[in-house]
């Protein structure tokens, strides 16, 4: 992502008057992804069929993942969770070490798809496959010491991997000049909505220090409004928490040291995902 300003200036022929006007312009550059690298588990989030992002065909390579004989894609059932790989990326952990595990195992199966370099995270990732052969989520709420470490010492390895800390390295460092690896095509007005649930433009928009967030539920629920990067990682949580039936307007300050650019922003329940873009100034 770069800004480029553009300056406009005229000459009066008839009095010598001069002026001018400056507008920025926005300009994207798609990067494709090279192989040999990984990408973070937010970039598989984001770029499957249900978007917000351009879709990454690697995720037609998990081939027929639970047996089923049909080719499903990230609707593909996840082991013995009984959610499909999609949703299970999307489940909050809520203290579970499963969904600790399973999300960063499902980006490390996809970078491995992807032609990064398994070597570092293969072992982790072997033994995460032997516990989500023989285990479902239920099982794994009241886990205590030893039993849940031997699920989040893979996580955090391939947590590691999948963000390029070890293995061959995350594909974002191959040109630090781009601030993102695809170009997410989102509308600037409007609103986002699903099944009742409704997300606002954020306003104002573009803006340098506050914003304010609105949403509406159609019933009480425990959501999260978040923002991400380009690249899907997650920058910030604005608010996470139980919220009533109805709207609701967050103030939103800006944090010393977020860059200017195009950042994402989410409406995130149990019951859907909905995303709209903002811009800092």
């Amino acid at each position: 992502y770069f800004e480029v300003e553009n300056i406009a200036s005229y000459l009066s022929c008839d009095d010598g008057d001069i002026g001018n006007s400056t507008f920025i312009l926005n300009v994207y550059v798609a990067c494709e992804s090279t192989g040999g690298c990984t990408l973070t588990l937010g970039y598989w989030k984001t770029h499957s069929i249900y978007g917000p992002a351009p879709y990454d065909d690697n995720w037609a390579t998990l081939g027929d993942a639970d047996g089923d004989g049909i080719l499903e894609e990230e609707d593909e059932t996840f082991f013995q969770s009984g959610q499909t790989y999609y949703e299970v990326l999307w489940t909050p952990p809520a203290g579970n070490v499963y969904y600790v595990l399973a999300p960063q195992y499902i980006a490390a199966e996809l970078n491995f798809l992807n032609g990064a370099d398994p070597t570092e995270a293969q072992e982790a990732f072997d033994n995460a496959t032997a516990l989500f052969i023989v285990t479902n989520p239920d099982d794994c709420y009241k886990l205590k010491g030893q039993a849940k470490k031997a699920w989040t010492t893979p996580a955090a390895v391939l947590d590691d991997y999948n963000n390029g800390l070890i293995g061959p390295g995350h594909c974002d460092d191959n040109d630090p000049e781009y601030q993102s690896e695809e170009f997410i095509d989102l509308e600037d007005n409007g609103v986002a909505e699903q099944d009742g649930y409704a997300l606002m433009q954020n306003f104002p928009n573009p803006f340098d220090n506050a914003t304010k967030f609105g949403i509406s539920l159609p019933v009480s629920a425990r959501i999260e409004i978040n923002i991400y990067s380009l690249t899907g990682q997650k920058v910030a949580t604005v608010f996470s928490g139980t919220l009533d039936e109805g709207s609701h307007i967050f103030n939103y300050n800006l944090p010393s040291g977020m860059s200017p650019g195009i950042y994402i922003y989410s409406l995130e329940s149990s019951e859907i995902t909905l995303f709209k873009k903002m811009n800092i100034h």
